[in-house]
């Protein structure tokens, strides 16, 4: 009779804290003026450029017109959610740009 144990070994043969294995894909939302929040599921090391052009062809928007933010801050087409150390249904704020002036 054979016994199986499960091993929590990683490649190099060193044991990993199961509570650290993040999945590989993440689900934020992007939550537009209108109120409207739209859920994209991706790849923690996939750049936001992803995200934005598909919310953008979603919302039948412009990318240019838009910024994006995460807790106030601007989101880059190039950072990845896993850069900016965000969580499973996280929220961006996709904000019209204002230009001009007086």
């Amino acid at each position: 009779m054979s016994s199986h144990t499960n091993s929590n070994e990683g490649e190099n043969g060193k044991e990993k804290n199961l509570d650290d294995v993040q999945p590989k894909h993440i689900t934020l939302k992007v939550k537009g003026q209108g109120d409207n929040e739209v859920s994209f599921k991706m790849k923690r090391t996939a750049p936001f450029d992803v995200l934005m052009k598909r919310y953008c062809e979603e919302m039948s928007l412009d990318m240019k017109s838009l910024a994006f933010l995460y807790d106030g801050r601007l989101v880059k087409p190039f950072n990845t959610p896993e850069k900016l150390g965000m969580e499973e249904n996280d929220l961006i704020d996709a904000m019209l740009h204002m230009s001009g002036g007086c």
